[in-house]
């Protein structure tokens, strides 16, 4: 009964034999919904162990899911993906070491991390050994003509200030450049108008254009006492319409990410479209790994990279913003 549900997850909870801790809400019923997720959202803080939901409701209990997932309860809702998330919690492989939450503003609970895109998020993952695609950071036409020319053409142009996010909504990212006549045609329409005073000195990137591969989406995910997590999908301008991302606990294993990837809608584009070679999984999975400990070494709450080009043989990181 209601009453005595708090209880009994706070026994359950508090056995030391317990590594985690599964909830199974089939439905819901009047008056228990709200009172519910009160309770799992207090154990599962005082207890500091791992908590999973599954809840059947569907679109009946949907606002009180978003509630437990925001605060960082995972939820899941069949069977087989309640599977998934206890074998990536608690497999032979995983460790469940907790680490440091992202600090909090302490009037608004609202986060204080910082984003950084453009050349300060690649020139760390290059730093790292990453293979990150050739880049020059430059401040005038001049410098990215001789930046071009030291590349080889085609390359692609772009603005490579650390505090812009999302280049190609905002008109900053010109591709196929061929010739010194396109890189300043280029930079002259995306330069900023002389009345934008605080933009005169942005600085541009200019990189190696590549191709013969796969878009891909990778993303890195500290999620503190559940450990760090990747997700993978396909990536590109489309990533945020196209929603097909798996995640996978880190460190990860070849198999449980070819598992992941073959559970994308679009998992034929990976593995042999039309004819074409599989994508090069090995060099993924060491770029994943590599990530997950990239996140841990720098303190970082977030990574994303979007696009990582992934071909047969290797791939090429093109576009990173990390949170930390």
């Amino acid at each position: 009964m209601p009453e005595h549900f708090r209880g009994y997850l706070a026994a359950v909870a508090d056995d030391a034999s317990v590594g985690a801790v599964c909830v199974p809400l089939p439905m819901g019923a009047r008056g228990w919904n709200n009172r519910s997720v009160e309770d799992i959202r207090d154990v599962a803080w005082h207890s500091g162990k791992p908590f999973v939901v599954l809840w059947y409701g569907g679109d009946a209990v949907r606002p009180y899911i978003a509630e437990l997932r925001k605060d960082g309860v995972l939820v899941a809702e069949n069977p087989s993906a309640l599977g998934r998330v206890v074998k990536s919690l608690l497999g032979p492989e995983r460790t469940l070491a907790p680490t440091d939450a992202p600090p909090r503003d302490a009037a608004s609970g609202q986060s204080t991390s910082t984003t950084t895109g453009g050349a300060g998020a690649l020139s760390l993952l290059a730093d790292a050994g990453l293979d990150v695609v050739p880049m020059r950071l430059v401040g005038d036409s001049d410098a990215a003509v001789s930046a071009a020319a030291e590349l080889g053409y085609p390359v692609v142009l772009k603005a490579g200030d650390d505090d812009i996010a999302h280049r190609t909504e905002l008109g900053l990212v010109a591709v196929g450049l061929r010739s010194d006549l396109d890189v300043r045609a280029a930079l002259e329409r995306m330069r900023p108008k002389p009345q934008d005073h605080s933009l005169v000195n942005r600085k541009w990137l200019v990189q190696k254009m590549v191709g013969g591969g796969v878009e891909l989406v990778v993303s890195i995910r500290d999620a503190g006492q559940l450990g760090v997590f990747g997700g993978v999908g396909v990536g590109g301008a489309a990533v945020e319409l196209l929603r097909d991302i798996e995640h996978v606990p880190l460190p990860c294993d070849h198999a449980t990410l070819d598992r992941a990837l073959h559970r994308l809608r679009m998992a034929e584009l990976l593995f042999g479209f039309r004819g074409s070679r599989p994508i090069d999984v090995g060099w993924l999975l060491k770029t994943l790994n590599r990530l997950g400990e990239i996140a841990r070494e720098h303190k970082l709450t977030e990574l994303e990279l979007n696009p990582v080009i992934v071909g047969t043989r290797g791939g090429s990181i093109v576009d990173a913003l990390h949170v930390g």
